[in-house]
């Protein structure tokens, strides 16, 4: 999403991609423009300065965009629980989870998850040791389950 690299515009680029998942069932996603001139400071994920290629800056919306290339894979089914909660069951039959902002996970801590990776404010698909129990407004977790059998409480 075009704007500042900060939290709150990178996180209309993980809203958008949760409604195109919901109202169009896409086999694809595609992100059309990932790097960009700095100076245009538009939709790219990642800002290079064509004068000095050397100048990289990975923006928000980078970190943001890896929660789904990261966790949604080709022939993976999902299902929306919620309006913050994407489950994804992979061809092997394990389950993954994408959340969105503003959500409180403390009834989820008694999963045993793995792979938990944020994005926030002051982190960048950061790997946590568990689940954090609350996610603020502009807030992004991913996660697989190490148990089949577990279901979120929901």
């Amino acid at each position: 999403m075009g704007g500042p690299n900060n939290i709150e515009t990178a996180f209309k680029l993980a809203v958008h991609i949760f409604r195109d998942l919901y109202t169009l069932n896409p086999e694809a996603w595609v992100y059309w423009r990932v790097v960009e001139n700095k100076i245009h400071n538009g939709w790219g994920l990642i800002h290079v300065d064509f004068n000095n290629p050397k100048e990289i800056t990975i923006l928000k919306q980078y970190w943001i965009m890896m929660h789904f290339t990261k966790t949604l894979k080709e022939n993976d089914n999902y299902t929306f629980l919620n309006k913050n909660i994407l489950q994804i069951k992979n061809i092997n039959g394990k389950y993954a989870y994408i959340i969105i902002g503003n959500y409180n996970l403390s009834s989820f801590t008694h999963l045993h998850v793995n792979q938990v990776r944020i994005t926030d404010e002051t982190r960048n698909y950061d790997l946590l040791n568990s689940l954090p129990s609350y996610l603020s407004k502009f807030s992004i977790v991913s996660f697989y389950l190490t148990n089949q059998l577990q279901r979120l409480p929901i």
